[in-house]
């Protein structure tokens, strides 16, 4: 058991969990916290607007007393609003997004905590990330291994890469996260995650870990089950991450990949351009635009 005594009363870590209507699975995440051999956490949960039980659940957990809990509900508005609120709650040195469905090893608080010890203080000061792997129950990896047990990385689209390789999982410094919340558009429930994480690589370093301490399981109502009518349903914020994308110092099939990306959902968010009409790049992205819509109405 980790020795609490060497820490200060502050949580070292807030965990994080944004919850819509998933009182059915939010207890994997609750006994996962109530293992962890360090309890010098905080777990924030945002509840985006559920209609199901999950106030009552929350509030029995709350007087168990069995790990720190503070909860907020809100106006359902998208995971990247909820994450902002918790971003805003936390007290919590690191910042860790512990979604709804997932759990941990017993040993995840305190890994992050032994992989911030091994860091020299300019080493801490440079990184906002500290990335691990995700496994299934059975511990099976999922997405490749790194070639490496840790390293630090500065290039911004090395990291990109990196955390391109399946699903990855980390703690983000509170600080840093608190001067990037997502953008919000007014009718958009959506913006990818990875806005934020290309936005804190242009200017910091991510420490990868060949480590899998998220154990992670899909489900048939998570995001990824229903991704492309997302990003169409919220064009604004999927145009905006293929647009400071070309900021990462990408390849130049990478490049090609992301503008016409982002002139796929651009046009969708804001009307095709006279300025495109030399451009190829802009048609393909138009084209593709016209391919998701026939794609979502074979889908009804």
């Amino acid at each position: 058991m980790f020795d609490q005594s060497q820490l200060q009363h502050k949580p070292f870590i807030t965990v994080f969990t944004p919850t819509y209507n998933r009182a059915y699975s939010l207890g994997d995440v609750y006994e996962s916290l109530c293992a962890q051999s360090m309890q010098n956490f905080e777990w924030v949960i945002v509840d985006d607007g559920s209609a199901d039980n999950t106030t009552d659940l929350v509030q029995s957990w709350i007087d168990e007393n069995r790990i720190s809990i503070r909860y907020a509900k809100k106006v359902n508005g998208g995971k990247h609003t909820a994450i902002n609120l918790g971003v805003e709650m936390a007290q919590g040195e690191w910042f860790l997004i512990f979604d709804s469905d997932d759990k941990c090893t017993p040993n995840t608080i305190e890994r992050f905590y032994q992989l911030c010890q091994t860091l020299s203080a300019a080493e801490l000061s440079a990184i906002s990330t500290i990335s691990v792997r995700s496994v299934t129950d059975s511990g099976t990896n999922v997405g490749p291994e790194y070639a490496f047990k840790q390293k630090i990385v500065s290039s911004p689209s090395e990291q990109l890469m990196l955390r391109s390789q399946a699903e990855r999982w980390g703690i983000n410094k509170t600080a840093l996260m608190r001067d990037n919340l997502f953008p919000v558009f007014p009718g958009e429930r959506f913006v990818p995650e990875s806005l934020i994480w290309n936005r804190l690589s242009l200017h910091y370093s991510t420490l990868f870990v060949n480590e899998g301490l998220r154990i992670f399981t899909p489900r048939e109502d998570g995001l990824t089950a229903s991704m492309l009518k997302i990003r169409v349903n919220s064009p604004n914020g999927a145009a905006l991450v293929y647009k400071e994308m070309l900021l990462l110092e990408l390849g130049y099939w990478d490049r090609y990949k992301a503008l016409i990306n982002y002139f796929r959902f651009e046009s969708r968010a804001k009307g095709i351009s006279l300025s495109w009409v030399i451009n190829p790049l802009a048609w393909l992205g138009v084209l593709l635009r016209l391919a998701d819509s026939v794609r979502l109405k074979i889908g009804e």
